[in-house]
């Protein structure tokens, strides 16, 4: 599989662009072995990220350019499983690698406009692992799911005089689902996560407005511990699925407020304490008639920090980015001639913008609409329209409010080759 990818994009002021292009290779292959089947994937890539930054006046008519980055980055991976039934048993075992290498060459803009610089950084980063699992059905109405996965993990900056960091973990993750009635079942699950931080988070700062966030090449990885349970129903054309869950992060990677000036916020990527995450899920799906698809969805989650004694002044507050309420609704409506279009519906709740909570996105409501349509001999053809109308909402302050983008059309044509 071959992919290419071009955009080139205005951030919304005069002075503000950035552009995006890569290429990926991949390829997979299988067969059997060993009384079971087997598959291996590979593929690489190779992207180039140009952005400029700006200071805004709170006025709102002139800005000043701060910082030109040049992002290359490079990446390779592999991995092979191998799965095999025995019994009323299933087992997975398997691994996976990869390597990332990413590079920073940066030019600064002081007050008066002199160009500074240039300014290098970045790293390599290599993660690996082994991972296995087993699903055994010990009654007809009961399937219990037990896994592992063992990560290795080591990042090393490009800069001689910062050090090494490496970690190694074990994930381990048990689920369960009981037939209850033929259209009742209750399912359930408990796990342990782990997350390395990013290239990106490691070593690439980036000022958007009048906030410049820091990066930190010291952070740790953070650590999941969740559980979540719920039911399923269906009946006839209708299903409906309630899920509820309790998240715990430990370590939890956030961009922390260190100092604010009038004319300029400073943050910096750190790891806070813990961060806990609480909610629930309904999923609705009717299908009155072949064509014809409903779907619904409600999300309440409530997501803090607490136990912050790195960053006392965290603690109680909402996390930035996560609003209060999610609200979905969905409509596809598929021919027989190939002619598929879709309306969807989405609704949000209010969110911060930061972590000190000063900066409240308001709730809003999208729009988006497409339809595809199959042409014959392996070609489609795709329009969609993004906020079809064209609601103005909140995305960001910096602490200038930003807005999300205005009614956008996209049309697309894919080929499925034999």
């Amino acid at each position: 599989r071959v992919s290419l990818y071009d955009e080139d994009r205005d951030n919304g002021t005069p002075l503000q662009v950035n552009t995006t292009n890569w290429k990926q290779l991949s390829g997979e292959s299988g067969g059997t072995a060993a009384g079971g089947a087997w598959l291996v994937r590979a593929g690489g890539g190779r992207q180039e990220y140009f952005q400029t930054f700006s200071a805004i006046a709170t006025n709102r008519q002139t800005e000043n350019l701060t910082r030109e980055q040049t992002t290359p980055s490079t990446f390779s991976n592999a991995s092979g499983q191998w799965t095999r039934a025995w019994g009323d048993a299933v087992v997975l075992v398997g691994a996976d690698g990869r390597r990332t290498r990413a590079e920073i060459e940066e030019f600064g803009r002081t007050p008066a406009g002199v160009r500074t610089g240039p300014f290098f950084g970045g790293g390599v980063e290599f993660n690996s692992a082994v991972f296995g699992r087993v699903s055994l059905s010990p009654a007809d109405a009961l399937t219990i799911v037990l896994g592992g996965r063992g990560d290795f993990w080591r990042s090393n900056p490009l800069d001689a005089t910062a050090d090494d960091h490496a970690a190694n973990f074990f994930s381990p993750r048990a689920s369960a689902e009981l037939r209850l009635t033929d259209d009742v079942s209750a399912h359930a699950a408990v796990y342990r996560a782990y997350r390395t931080p990013t290239l990106n988070e490691l070593h690439r700062g980036f000022r958007v407005g009048n906030i410049l966030t820091n990066a930190n090449n010291q952070l740790d990885p953070e650590r999941l511990t969740g559980f979540e349970g719920g039911l399923l129903v269906a009946r006839g054309v209708t299903s409906a699925r309630l899920t509820a869950f309790w998240n715990q992060l430990d370590d939890a990677i956030t961009n922390v407020t260190i100092s604010t000036t009038p004319a300029l916020i400073t943050r910096q990527r750190q790891n806070t304490d813990t961060v806990r995450a609480t909610g629930m899920e309904l999923e609705f799906d009717v299908r009155p008639a072949s064509r014809v698809t409903f779907g619904a969805l409600v999300g309440v989650t409530r997501s803090t920090f607490t136990n912050a004694p790195a960053q006392p002044d965290l603690e109680g507050n909402r996390v930035p980015q996560v609003p209060t309420f999610q609200l979905g609704g969905q409509f596809t409506y598929v021919d027989p001639v190939g002619l598929t279009g879709s309306v969807q519906a989405r609704v949000f709740g209010t969110q911060f913008d930061d972590d000190r909570n000063a900066f409240e996105l308001e709730g809003f409501g999208v729009v988006d609409a497409s339809l595809s349509q199959d042409l014959g001999r392996g070609l489609q053809v795709t329009l969609a329209v993004e906020n079809l109308l064209d609601a103005d909402y909140d995305v960001g302050r910096t602490p200038v409010r930003t807005i999300g983008w205005p009614r956008t059309f996209r049309i697309g044509i894919r080929a499925f080759l034999p």
